[in-house]
């Protein structure tokens, strides 16, 4: 592997994930005669990541170069951060049987730029602009929905902390509002074994809603294993 990062590569980390979420693909406007299929030339790659990398500080280098052991082109590419860190490789490729040539070699290298930045930057292909811009679309709600799902388990906690008064003829009585996973952890407490069954479906169900955070998930786990080992023990002991 001839991969080198240097240079402070968690900040150049983030802005890369931040600008990917922004990147569409590549569109296929360029027909290759001898596969009889379309492909994404050059220009379409930097097109499609070009303005997410600028509005994140991140900019690419391709430095064309000549392996002299292999004899044929190669081609560095760097990532590099606005922070000074940076992800370097180099990738080369032959000539064409029996082609050589400051031709060949523009060839070659304009095949090893495309290629590299499509890998760099997992950068897809699609047929048409329509479908660029939808995958830009998809990404940005996928986030949006990532961040509601943050929203409301915050929401939750910030619930299951607050604590509310209510008075009847009689006395005042202080009422403490449970979140779902402290409600579901006490219902497996007091659960007899035939309740247990209802209880699990009740938990993959929450799951698949995404109803619950991993870490409630796990702290309903735990309870629910501690229930089923005192039923057990009970169970023996009668």
């Amino acid at each position: 592997m001839n991969i080198t990062m240097f240079g402070d590569v968690a900040a150049l980390f983030a802005a890369l994930a931040k600008a990917q979420a922004e990147m569409g693909g590549a569109v296929k406007g360029d027909k290759n005669p001898f596969f009889k299929s379309k492909y994404a030339n050059l220009t379409s790659v930097i097109s499609a990541v070009a303005k997410p990398l600028a509005d994140h500080g991140l900019s690419v280098i391709q430095m064309p170069g000549w392996d002299h052991g292999a004899n044929q082109p190669t081609l560095t590419t760097m990532l590099c951060h606005e922070g000074g860190g940076c992800i370097q490789s180099t990738a080369s490729a032959p000539f064409a049987k029996g082609k050589t040539g400051p031709q060949e070699y523009g060839s070659v290298t304009t095949y090893l730029r495309r290629y590299s930045l499509q890998a760099v930057l997992a950068v897809p292909t699609v047929d048409d602009d329509a479908e660029a811009a939808q995958m830009v679309v998809r990404k940005e709600e996928k986030a949006q929905k990532e961040e509601a799902k943050k929203e409301a388990v915050k929401k939750r906690r910030v619930n299951g902390s607050k604590k509310a008064s209510t008075t009847d003829s009689t006395a005042s009585v202080e009422v403490v509002e449970l979140t779902l996973a402290e409600s579901l952890t006490e219902e497996i407490a007091r659960a007899s074994r035939s309740d247990m069954t209802k209880l699990a479906r009740r938990m993959v169900e929450l799951k698949e809603k995404d109803a619950l955070s991993v870490p409630e998930l796990e702290i309903i786990r735990t309870a629910y294993a501690k229930r089923l080992d005192e039923i057990e023990a009970n169970r023996a002991r009668s």
